[in-house]
């Protein structure tokens, strides 16, 4: 998803979603980019809009 070559993780939340405290809504993106060294930066908040999903803009 961001294009750096790098594999990342793209996650759905449900109803139970809390991320830095803050509870979000069902059917939102939080995204987890790769560092390259088979770790994963900390989630990212997204929304429900998914048009991104594909890596287009």
């Amino acid at each position: 998803i961001s294009g750096d070559g790098r594999p990342d993780l793209v996650t759905v939340t449900n109803e139970k979603y809390v991320l830095d405290g803050f509870d979000g809504n069902p059917g939102w993106l939080v995204t987890y980019k790769g560092l390259g060294n088979g770790k994963l930066a900390g989630g990212v908040r997204g929304d429900g809009e998914w048009w991104l999903l594909n890596g287009l803009a």
